[in-house]
């Protein structure tokens, strides 16, 4: 057995470990929305967030409050940026 057969073997083993594990887990246990009409739509880390004190802003946010995502077309980093207000 080459070298290269190997790790690909050994790579799609681990995958498959890993694939399963995933399926043992029951969707949505990491987040649990308050109600059962809700639904999680998406789940997205937040860039600067360590920059611009995001962990104080934990105790201002409620559950179901809106949270208005402004487009920044002119971000000279990212044209596809958008700001969180």
């Amino acid at each position: 057995m080459s070298r290269r057969v190997f790790l690909q073997s050994l790579v799609a083993l681990l995958g498959g470990v890993a694939l399963s594990e995933m399926a043992q887990t029951k969707p949505n246990s990491l987040f649990k929305p308050p109600d059962a009409d809700w639904k999680i739509l998406q789940v997205s880390p937040v860039a600067g967030f360590q920059y611009y004190q995001g962990e104080a802003l934990w105790p201002q946010l409620a559950t179901g409050q809106p949270i208005p995502l402004i487009r920044e077309t002119g971000n000279p980093y990212d044209k596809r940026a958008v700001r969180i207000d």
